[in-house]
């Protein structure tokens, strides 16, 4: 298989011996939960709005009871550039619902020609997510269909699945909530383009419209291509402990935050980083928003791993419409 070869490779390349860091990323694009929700790390499990809530909570798309549209564009920090369009109807009926498609730049093809390239595997992904509201609680499930190639030695194979995802928000207080989500469940066919992520978290609002706080805890599946066990290599040296964290399930804490300022503007920011991994992976991201009654504008920027310089950035544009 090819993706075995690559990984050798890259132990290869990056083993102590030869003096080189060793790297075993993911393309960022495996870990989007949203557009605007890059700027808290695709946190916010008992937080996220709109789209967004369809891979982070699906429960959550009740909060807003609007109708909207909205379109982001993505400059991961490797690879070809990516979009998504959206919409969520929350105000026709009790029921909230919502969709998304994620779509690519370029030939995927050309990507993989080196064979270190963390280039994303997907060609397309796309979304469908509802949810209902009780008294004190709401529920939503998701189904994700996503479209890859899979590494094959003569030639790219395209893969094809759907997996699905589950989620519930409870109201503790008026501003207190706390949420649980599991996203991927039956992904067997697709693990090499959606790992399986279980969620858990808190949301405070401090001041209602104007500040808020959340805590969370998430839980990815490994994704093998990328992080996968190396092969060994006649005459080279392999450092286990350095991949004894990659056999268990990536497990990372969340602290951010939410403002308004003026009525106008929002920023929000966010701070992650594993626990309990013998590789130490931490993350940071912010954004900036212009909120108006018909439409929001935020630039998103994160740094998905603090030891590496590379930034990853969107642009959203989302529109609120009365029907």
């Amino acid at each position: 298989m090819k993706w075995i070869a690559r990984v050798s490779l890259m132990g290869a390349l990056s083993s102590p011996c030869h003096g080189v860091e060793r790297d075993f990323r993911i393309p960022d694009e495996y870990e989007l939960a949203g557009s605007s929700t890059l700027g808290v790390m695709n946190a916010g499990v008992a937080q996220a709005t709109g789209i967004d809530a369809i891979y982070i909570n699906p429960a959550l798309l009740v909060l807003d009871r609007e109708y909207s549209v909205s379109a982001s564009y993505h400059w991961p920090t490797e690879g070809r550039d990516y979009y998504r369009l959206g919409i969520v109807d929350g105000k026709t009926s009790q029921y909230a619902a919502g969709a998304s498609y994620v779509g690519f730049q370029g030939d995927a093809n050309d990507s993989f020609v080196d064979p270190l390239s963390r280039d994303s595997r997907v060609l397309k992904r796309a979304s469908l997510g509802v949810a209902y509201p009780f008294r004190w609680f709401a529920v939503g499930i998701a189904g994700y269909y996503v479209e890859g190639l899979e590494p094959e030695l003569e030639q790219q194979k395209v893969v094809d699945g759907l997996s699905l995802g589950v989620g519930a928000v409870a109201y503790l207080a008026r501003s207190l909530r706390v949420g649980l989500s599991a996203q991927n469940l039956n992904n067997d066919k697709v693990q090499a383009f959606a790992p399986r992520f279980y969620k858990a978290g808190l949301s405070w609002d401090m001041i209602e419209n104007l500040v808020s706080l959340h805590a969370d805890y998430r839980q990815r599946e490994r994704v093998k291509d990328f992080e996968g066990s190396l092969v060994a290599i006649p005459g080279l040296e392999l450092d286990e402990s350095s991949l004894k964290g990659l056999q268990s399930p990536e497990k990372m804490v969340f602290l951010g935050g939410k403002a308004t300022v003026y009525n106008l503007l929002k920023v929000a920011t966010n701070f992650g980083t594993t626990v309990g991994d013998d590789e130490r992976r931490s993350s940071i991201a912010g954004s900036i928003g212009v909120y108006q009654k018909d439409y929001s504008f935020v630039y998103t920027v994160s740094q998905p791993h603090m030891n590496y310089s590379d930034l990853q950035s969107a642009l959203t544009l989302q529109v609120f419409m009365k029907i």
